[in-house]
């Protein structure tokens, strides 16, 4: 059965996917509500400096890239990883991350190669993000055998 915490970060992931398909954008106000919810439910156990710079890393170096590379990658997919990293923790952000961005170039190419895309435009990154959780939330669900 889904923990609360694991079933509120899925639900602000659809939030934010929702909002980044249609707008292409995710909203602060839903980015610090999400944030300061997973806060909470972490408890004041789990605010110690080593798991939260361990949960916040990956989100953190979304962030940095995403000004390296002049916002070919949004800030907001980088803090919407951050946000995933308090819900579900670093590694899985981390996994979830990558996932989701080795769906989102198969689908790019796939875009490209079947003459639906020129390649110059920009696909929203965060349902690719949202998926890539969820299948890794029902294959832990399945005990690793989704078949």
């Amino acid at each position: 059965m889904l923990q609360m915490r694991t079933l509120t970060g899925i639900l602000f992931l659809l939030a934010a996917s929702r909002q980044d398909l249609r707008e292409r954008k995710v909203s602060v106000c839903l980015l610090a509500a999400a944030f300061f919810s997973a806060l909470a439910f972490r408890g004041p156990a789990g605010w110690g400096a080593l798991p939260l710079m361990t949960d916040l890393a990956p989100g953190l170096f979304l962030i940095l890239l995403s000004f390296l590379l002049r916002g070919q990658l949004g800030s907001g997919d980088g803090a919407a990883v951050l946000v995933l990293g308090l819900y579900a923790g670093g590694f899985r952000a981390l996994e979830a991350a990558a996932a989701g961005m080795v769906l989102l170039g198969l689908t790019g190419l796939f875009r490209i190669l079947s003459g639906r895309s020129s390649g110059r435009e920009t696909l929203p990154f965060l349902p690719f993000l949202t998926a890539a959780h969820l299948v890794m939330i029902l294959g832990r669900a399945f005990g690793g055998r989704l078949r």
